[in-house]
């Protein structure tokens, strides 16, 4: 896969929290983007070693200069595209973006934990609560692990 190029459909359940980060650089973040805090402050679409997740972008928003607001929900469960290779067999696994894999804002670039190479810097989503024909209802858990290696 790829980092996303358009905004991407997705869903949620209840009423999710949303939080207003500063951008660390000039970047498009697509709605339905994975966002991630960068090691050195602020919040990117592609990340990087070190990174943890921050939520997932509300709408359309461009980051001109480093500093300007980015929106998005930091906690809820979310009907995601299905990732990597997720079927039912991963409800209840870790969904993370898998450092030695591809590093983008695409949702359906996450993989199970289970499923991934396990390096330290590995970066958690949340949970997959539900595999279905439509997608992967995941619960996300922004900086709950800066590293996901110990939980496999």
């Amino acid at each position: 896969m790829a980092a996303l190029a358009a905004d991407s459909v997705f869903r949620f359940k209840g009423s999710p929290t949303k939080h207003v980060f500063s951008g660390n650089v000039a970047d498009i973040h697509y709605a339905g983007a994975l966002l991630f805090i960068d090691t050195g402050g602020g919040v990117q679409a592609v990340p990087a070693a070190g990174d943890t997740f921050a939520g997932i972008v509300c709408y359309q928003q461009t980051v001109v200069t480093a500093g300007d607001p980015v929106e998005a929900y930091i906690d809820g469960l979310f009907l995601l595209p299905l990732g990597t290779a997720i079927t039912a067999a991963d409800e209840g696994d870790l969904a993370i973006i898998d450092i030695s894999g591809t590093l983008s804002d695409n949702p359906a670039d996450i993989v199970s934990n289970i499923d991934s190479t396990g390096a330290a810097n590995d970066i958690a989503i949340g949970r997959i609560y539900q595999v279905t024909t439509e997608g992967m209802w995941v619960k996300l858990e922004p900086k709950l692990y800066t590293g996901v290696l110990g939980y496999f």
